[in-house]
């Protein structure tokens, strides 16, 4: 599923050169996730599955079309930590 997709990009700058700042901390924190995930040997399914999370949920923060919530955070941390 989301395994294979490329790691999010930044939102393009405006004409002054300024990325929007919450939309460019959604996609490093989807950047971060999947390089920890990556670096611990788990897919998104054995990641979700450890976290007590859905796949789905794991792949849209990984998109960085999403924020987690703190809670899902917290879940995310105590297996990748």
């Amino acid at each position: 599923m989301g395994d294979s997709m490329n790691m999010p990009k930044f939102p393009k700058p405006d004409r002054n050169g300024c990325r929007p700042m919450i939309e460019s901390v959604w996609v490093v924190m989807a950047q971060q996730l999947i390089k920890d995930r990556k670096q611990a040997g788990l897919s998104q399914i054995e990641l979700a599955k450890r976290a007590g999370l859905r796949q789905e949920t794991i792949s849209r923060i990984e998109s960085g079309k999403v924020t987690p919530t703190i809670k899902t955070m917290q879940a995310l941390e105590k297996v990748l930590v």
